[in-house]
């Protein structure tokens, strides 16, 4: 059986030992939190970023809607306009086809007369 002193030898050594690790668990628990709160700094900007990125894909959609309307209106302007276009050449042809009835008649006149 161990003397007194060889027993408190034995503790203090036990007691430095556990001390040291309890040590080396708080350093690394405090490593850990550190790790943990730089991992969710990181996670919260990325979300920043993210969320950012949606608002601005959001203003480039609307940007795209109002574009998307504008030309709808643009297209529906020009179909309004080949309409008139169109109604306006069928016109001419009509008259082109009076004048060449006219003129037609003139010439048949003239040479009955020459």
């Amino acid at each position: 059986m161990p003397s007194d002193r060889e027993r408190i030898q034995q503790l203090e050594t036990l007691a430095t030992e556990q001390g040291q690790a309890i040590e080396s668990v708080a350093r690394g628990l405090a490593n850990l939190t550190v790790d943990v709160q730089q991992g969710f700094a990181r996670v919260n900007q990325e979300f920043a970023q993210v969320h950012q990125e949606f608002a601005q894909v959001n203003t480039r959609l609307d940007k795209l809607e109002t574009n998307v309307t504008e030309l709808k209106t643009d297209v529906a302007i020009l179909k309004t306009d080949v309409a008139g276009i169109k109604s306006d050449v069928s016109g001419l042809k009509t008259g082109q086809k009076q004048v060449q009835q006219t003129l037609d008649m003139l010439l048949a006149y003239l040479r009955e007369r020459l």
